[in-house]
């Protein structure tokens, strides 16, 4: 439970840091599987295990600083559009398999039966659209099945 190679505190008290201590921000962190884990949460330990700043990243993904800071920001609740989450996905690739991070996930972007949503309303209603021409034909063809039975 204890890290034997780093201790906390001056020669007079003297504390060992637990496993789970970020030495980075010198505070506890809980597990990535925490239900209290947000997108902000997860965009900062991301960025701090590649060990860049708020800086590095924006320049690397073609976005300001305060654009990051925003999203980083566990007060303006901020999460970006789905094709800069992409970018990302695409960025942190190796940290989000080593964390276990879905910043698809941690930003809302699936619906209720689990699977990622669309980048648009209109896609969506186009599928919805197209779900309920389905539906009509197959009523259709049991409504023809039953009548014909008669």
């Amino acid at each position: 439970m204890y890290n034997d190679h780093m201790r906390l505190g001056n020669a007079d008290h003297t504390v060992m840091a637990p496993d789970n201590y970020d030495y980075y921000n010198n505070s506890m962190v809980s597990d990535t599987n925490n239900n209290d884990l947000t997108f902000a949460i997860a965009l900062s330990r991301l960025r701090k295990w590649k060990s860049i700043t708020q800086q590095e990243l924006a320049d690397d993904i073609n976005v300001s600083k305060t654009t990051i800071s925003s999203y980083e920001s566990l007060i303006l609740h901020r999460v970006p559009p789905k094709a800069l989450i992409d970018t990302m996905v695409d960025y942190f690739d190796e940290e989000l398999k080593v964390l276990n991070f879905d910043l698809y996930k941690l930003a809302g972007l699936y619906n209720v039966m689990g699977t990622a949503k669309q980048t648009s309303i209109e896609t969506e209603l186009k599928e919805i659209k197209e779900n309920i021409a389905d539906l009509t034909l197959s009523i259709q063809e049991i409504q023809k099945a039953l009548y014909k039975d008669n």
